[in-house]
């Protein structure tokens, strides 16, 4: 049972797989919906973002988003986040936004993210799920509670 305080749910729908030393972009998608699932509208400002990538990751300045309308069954919203915005900091990788959902016709009951991993030279073959993300308003309380993160080093 999710903690009271916690209105929204964070969930991965895919994983990021790559070949290490490749030097490649590997995304994978994160998204996020009020508790409990009724539609209501979600306004939060000021909404710390904080992903920490699984061992043998790192990340690059790209995140993107979209509101997906499961009603109209469509995108209703998309953008990117500046990179002037991303903070990275060894594993972490963080940005401020607002969180907007059911609030209007371009912000649906889902927000997605789309961020971008890089494998690391060495990494070691197999799943690792041990990164992280979780959601605070600006005084650093759980909007969100923290979800575990994987990302896949194909070794072929």
């Amino acid at each position: 049972m999710p903690n009271s305080t916690h209105k929204l749910k964070l969930l991965q729908e895919n994983a990021a797989v790559g070949h290490y030393g490749d030097g490649g972009l590997y995304s994978f998608t994160v998204d996020l919906h009020a508790i409990p699932d009724t539609g209501a509208k979600i306004d939060e400002k000021g909404v710390v973002h904080t992903f920490e990538a699984p061992a043998g990751w790192g990340w690059n300045k790209y995140a993107a988003y979209y509101y997906y309308n499961s009603k109209k069954q469509q995108v209703v919203g998309s953008g990117t986040i500046d990179p002037g915005a991303i903070k990275i900091e060894g594993k972490k990788l963080t940005f401020t936004r607002d969180v907007l959902l059911n609030s209007d016709e371009n912000h649906g009951e889902f927000l997605c993210y789309n961020l971008a991993l890089v494998p690391q030279d060495g990494a070691e073959e197999g799943t690792q799920h041990d990164g992280t993300a979780m959601l605070t308003d600006a005084k650093g309380a759980e909007l969100a509670k923290k979800i575990f993160l994987y990302a896949i080093i194909d070794g072929s």
